[in-house]
């Protein structure tokens, strides 16, 4: 991987919600960080047109993958 994140187009989003609402959908929840990370790249390069998000839980090392409906 080269670049950062924000080439990428992938947002990390400390506020995040805790439930995904009807304005996301989850792509995957509890992942480690650098599974997180390869699972956002790989949807935007996939789906350039579609935002997607890291969500880090408070108080662990999880982050979930949203992306935008």
């Amino acid at each position: 991987m080269t670049g950062t994140l924000a080439d990428y187009g992938v947002i990390i989003n400390p506020s995040a919600p805790k439930e995904a609402g009807p304005r996301y959908e989850w792509i995957k929840k509890d992942c480690d960080w650098k599974e997180a990370v390869e699972i956002a790249i790989q949807n935007r390069k996939t789906r350039p047109d579609v935002a997607v998000e890291l969500w880090p839980v408070d108080g662990s090392h999880c982050v979930h993958v949203v992306r935008e409906v």
